[in-house]
């Protein structure tokens, strides 16, 4: 991952880009990255892991797709995991799209 040029961006100047461009970014502490692509065995690993989750997952709690953006404000890191889950209720920022409470996440190594 490669830093922008920018040095520090605010967590609004962060939303705006990812809106905006046609990539997923992460945010840490001030500093944006972007995120490379995933192989195809890589995506249908993370599809299986969502799949599996799913089936065995407690009522209230529900899997969710890189697409979907975790914000840990005491880190000040937006972060698209591969898999992540949330249980009822649901928090998170309006600012940036994001939920700030999952209770499982899984990254590509």
């Amino acid at each position: 991952m490669e830093a922008f040029t920018k040095k520090f961006y605010t967590l609004a100047e962060y939303q705006q880009l990812e809106e905006t461009m046609d990539a997923r970014y992460e945010y840490h502490n001030g500093k944006v990255f972007a995120m490379s692509g995933a192989s195809r065995k890589h995506s249908a690993i993370a599809t299986n892991v969502s799949g599996f989750l799913d089936a065995g997952l407690p009522k209230g709690c529900r899997p969710f797709d890189s697409d979907l953006k975790i914000y840990v404000e005491t880190v000040k890191k937006g972060l698209h995991p591969n898999v992540s889950v949330a249980c009822r209720p649901i928090t998170g920022s309006d600012e940036i799209n994001a939920i700030d409470n999952p209770i499982l996440m899984d990254f590509k190594s």
